[in-house]
């Protein structure tokens, strides 16, 4: 159900991000602004409760977390400057091609190393 939701996600963020390149309006821009925001909403709680969980499972959760809490820092600084910088050499639709282009490629990783684990599975 976790990996469903989570491939659905990226899918969903990836549409989103071809739909913004694809649509002039301004209306339609600040839908699916407002969507985007729901959906990185709904992402950032379901990544905390994963990292939560796999964390409880861990016997040294304090370092689990403090890595967990400093990658996503480190994302949430550098996204917006990557961001902006790449605005302003090459335009704003590079940006949603960018987000859709990492959201596949997410979603490939993901799919391979769940073939990868059930594959290595003896039963």
């Amino acid at each position: 159900m976790k990996e469903r939701t989570l491939c659905w996600m990226f899918l969903s963020f990836g549409g989103l991000s071809f739909l913004a390149v694809m649509l002039k309006v301004s209306g339609w821009f600040l839908v699916m602004l407002l969507l985007i925001q729901l959906l990185s909403t709904i992402l950032t709680t379901l990544t905390d409760t994963l990292a939560f969980q796999k964390a409880s499972a861990q016997t040294d959760k304090n370092r689990f977390l403090a890595s967990y809490s400093f990658v996503q820092d480190m994302g949430a600084a550098l996204g917006p400057l990557c961001g902006y910088t790449m605005i302003q050499f090459f335009g704003s639709s590079s940006v949603f091609w960018l987000m859709l282009i990492i959201s596949l490629l997410l979603v490939s990783m993901w799919a391979r190393g769940r073939e990868l684990h059930v594959s290595s599975d003896p039963a």
